[in-house]
């Protein structure tokens, strides 16, 4: 199978080939610690998972993989400590984008979308309100990402404009964000 454009892994638990950014990378560390690396960067053999909390459990049952998930307490604490990251992360774009004037907390005023804007909503809107930004952004062709609380920082929906110059590592940490924070762990 030969993919074009962006460096292609296989998932550990699904064992499903996808896009190197869609996936979350883990690293042995000399010390014998499986640490979360973010950026793709860290020096060291690494794996990468979906961010599914389906994909850590296969993945600890994989014997193959073991010394990666010594235990399921561990491993616990590693896809807790990753939704940690990139929440952490997420709220450092939100405090950069409202300084460089370039995110903007919509209220309900989806006024000025354009097509590659993308809005991020607080999971814990009403429907009726997320209906609403949805519609907005449909007809505007901006994207809808949807995350919890916890990251919003006050506001209940953000609009990012397209020429943030992090536009593209934000989404992808929204979009991991919240296939992680949506599917949970199963173990």
């Amino acid at each position: 199978m030969t993919h074009s454009g962006d460096p292609h892994r296989q998932c550990i638990g699904c064992r499903s080939v996808r896009p190197k950014k869609e996936l979350i990378r883990l690293v042995l560390l000399s010390s014998g610690q499986t640490a979360f690396d973010g950026m793709h960067t860290l020096q060291g053999r690494g794996i990468y998972l979906c961010p599914d909390g389906m994909c850590f459990q296969r993945a600890s049952k994989n014997k193959r993989w073991i010394k990666y998930f010594p235990d399921s307490r561990h491993l616990k604490d590693l896809f807790y400590g990753i939704e940690e990251v990139l929440c952490t992360s997420i709220k450092k774009y939100f405090a950069l984008g409202k300084k460089m004037k370039l995110l903007r907390d919509t209220g309900f005023e989806l006024d000025g979308l354009i097509k590659d804007d993308l809005i991020v909503v607080c999971r814990e809107m009403s429907p009726d309100q997320k209906k609403k930004i949805h519609t907005a952004a449909h007809k505007t062709g901006a994207v809808v990402i949807d995350v919890p609380g916890d990251c919003m920082q006050d506001a209940a929906a953000y609009a990012v404009k397209e020429d943030f110059p992090l536009i593209t590592q934000l989404e992808r940490d929204l979009r991991m964000y919240e296939r992680l924070s949506s599917k949970g762990l199963a173990i």
